[in-house]
């Protein structure tokens, strides 16, 4: 990712809280969330790209994640039950399943670089540049980035399907969002 993308990928972030609407072309509106879950054997989700999980945890609950891919960039916003300062964003993480088998294909591990919120995604053989990461409001955190390079080292193909999933962990309990499964990314028209 070169510099003069990340501006680009940052002005889109917030396509990952919204869908896009059928009425006009760049016209988006918020979505309320739904439980989503994937994989062999369940069922399908109500709604591609939104998940919400319960409140089931302490600390660092992950209420609920959008995921919403438009080209070739992919948006994920999660936002937790209760506040927390960037201190913990590596207690935060992002599973990604490129080839739909329900195996984790990549692991992104929020953290500061430079003193700024980003993402580290590793898996295939590779680390990929540092994703910035926005915080809007103390229980949320939000990114894009391209979607292409989780493709690269695998000769795989883009144009398929991805599932995220979003985990958190604190004092020995780990969330989930969704619970069980995994949240297929909504394709944006």
């Amino acid at each position: 990712m070169t510099r003069l993308v990340l501006p680009a990928l940052i002005a889109v972030a917030t396509l990952a809280a919204c869908s896009f609407d059928d009425g006009g072309a760049g016209t988006v509106r918020a979505e309320k969330t739904t439980t989503a879950e994937t994989t062999e054997g369940a069922e399908a989700p109500e709604q591609p790209g939104l998940a919400e999980d319960p409140d089931d945890v302490d600390f660092l609950d992950v209420a609920s994640v959008s995921a919403v891919r438009q080209g070739d960039l992919l948006a994920v916003s999660l936002t937790t039950y209760e506040e927390w300062d960037e201190t913990n964003l590596e207690r935060l993480s992002v599973l990604y399943d490129t080839d739909f088998d329900g195996q984790v294909n990549y692991f992104g591990q929020f953290s500061l670089t430079e003193n700024a919120p980003s993402l580290m995604i590793f898996g295939e053989n590779q680390t990929l540049e540092p994703v910035p990461v926005e915080r809007p409001d103390d229980r949320t955190a939000q990114f894009v980035h391209p979607i292409d390079v989780l493709f690269i080292s695998s000769g795989g193909d883009p144009e398929f399907d991805i599932q995220v999933v979003v985990e958190s962990t604190f004092e020995g309990e780990t969330d989930r969002a969704p619970d069980r499964g995994w949240l297929i990314v909504a394709v944006a028209s």
